[in-house]
């Protein structure tokens, strides 16, 4: 579960501080880790740490957050078929209802403001009712 140490009743209070600065140690020498949260497909270009969507690198898209979670569910998962249910739980962390109509919105307003910033784009395809496929994300 992420432990990474524990001690059994009853402990003595130096064993306590031994293990508790052997922690300590081992977790100051890690480097920071780095890594390249921007994604772009087509025109776009899309930086999760900033939150941020642009056309082109100038333009700015503006999206709600429950759109911009949704953009990041697809690019994390290029050409990847994903089931209503998936896309919940990964945006959401929960499970849907049957009658759950919250992703077909989404995903409808997402294309709208995907296709009115840069016109010709097809990059999310809807084959059937309960599955979303995204293409051209990478």
């Amino acid at each position: 579960m992420g432990a990474d140490d524990y001690l059994a009743k009853p402990f003595s209070s130096r064993e306590l501080l031994a293990r508790a600065r052997a922690v300590m140690r081992r977790t100051q020498h890690t480097p920071p880790q780095t890594q390249n949260r921007r994604y772009s497909f087509e025109a776009f270009v899309i930086d999760i740490d900033a939150r941020g969507l642009s056309v082109g690198g100038t333009n700015a898209v503006t999206l709600t957050s429950g759109e911009f979670e949704l953009l990041v569910c697809f690019v994390q998962r290029p050409r990847r078929v994903l089931t209503r249910d998936q896309i919940l739980d990964w945006t959401r962390g929960r499970s849907a209802d049957p009658f759950d109509r919250t992703v077909d919105m989404l995903i409808s307003r997402l294309r709208k403001k995907l296709e009115g910033a840069s016109p010709g784009s097809n990059l999310i395809n809807t084959p059937s009712a309960t599955a979303v496929i995204c293409s051209p994300l990478m």
